[in-house]
């Protein structure tokens, strides 16, 4: 079913309207986040990427605070440390009660 409403979007309002619908500002941020970690996985954060990190984040009606503030956040957390392991805490990963406490 996801596969074939892919090939059937003709762009990303149906999909990222359902994230607004059930989602708070706190999640979404996590959802940027993740994608910023997904991006950054090789070691190369292409232009396209970007792009459509930003799209999506627009979409999303997440703050350009709160996009570069994700971006940040996931290269700290794909950076690897002295011992070769990431420094984003226990799995490298946060979860919207996190990003709550960084937002009072």
């Amino acid at each position: 079913m996801g596969q074939r409403k892919s090939r059937e979007a003709i762009d990303y309002f149906q999909f990222t309207s359902l994230i607004n619908k059930s989602c708070t500002a706190e999640q979404k941020i996590v959802i940027i986040e993740n994608l910023w970690l997904v991006a950054m996985a090789d070691s190369h954060l292409d232009a396209l990427e970007t792009h459509l990190i930003r799209k999506i984040a627009d979409l999303l009606y997440v703050s350009h605070a709160d996009y570069i503030s994700a971006k940040l956040w996931a290269r700290e957390a794909t950076k690897p440390s002295y011992d070769g392991t990431s420094n984003g805490g226990s799995d490298g990963r946060r979860d919207a009660d996190d990003i709550s406490r960084r937002h009072p």
